[in-house]
């Protein structure tokens, strides 16, 4: 397996997807929308809004965009306070570009380990059918 990218010390993943899902909450309270309000005008559904709310790492970024759009927000002010000025920008960035680069390798590394249980499978499969063929006089008699 490779080695993971390190993600950016000016934010830490999981505190940058809290504040962000606060800031969701907090706007759309401000509004006096609900989650189903609030998902029926971003195109989404009521567990996904619950979702970004939480902070799961699971919402897309253009989930995260429509969420905003919603609200007549920017993507950037959802962002915590420090995150939105220009170096704070910056930093969020390379926050999401670690992130991002973080999930590639997740997913190249999936992709390694389906290719390589596919491998297993054909050749438990092909094991099956030599064994079947060392023993041709057990098929069928009885």
């Amino acid at each position: 397996m490779s080695k993971r990218p390190a993600v950016s010390d000016d934010f830490e993943p999981d505190e940058l997807l809290v504040a962000i899902a606060t800031r969701i909450r907090q706007e759309r309270r401000r509004r006096k929308m609900t989650q189903v309000d609030l998902a029926a005008k971003s195109g989404t559904n009521q567990s996904t809004i619950s979702a970004a709310e939480v902070g799961n790492a699971d919402i897309r970024i253009g989930t995260m965009v429509k969420i905003a759009q919603a609200m007549d927000l920017s993507v950037t002010d959802l962002l915590p306070g420090s995150a939105r000025s220009a170096s704070g920008l910056e930093r969020s960035a390379k926050a999401i570009a670690d992130l991002a680069a973080v999930v590639a390798t997740a997913k190249k590394e999936i992709l390694e380990i389906e290719a390589r249980v596919s491998q297993l499978q054909v050749l438990a499969d092909n094991g099956e059918e030599d064994s079947d063929d060392a023993n041709p006089g057990e098929a069928g008699t009885g």
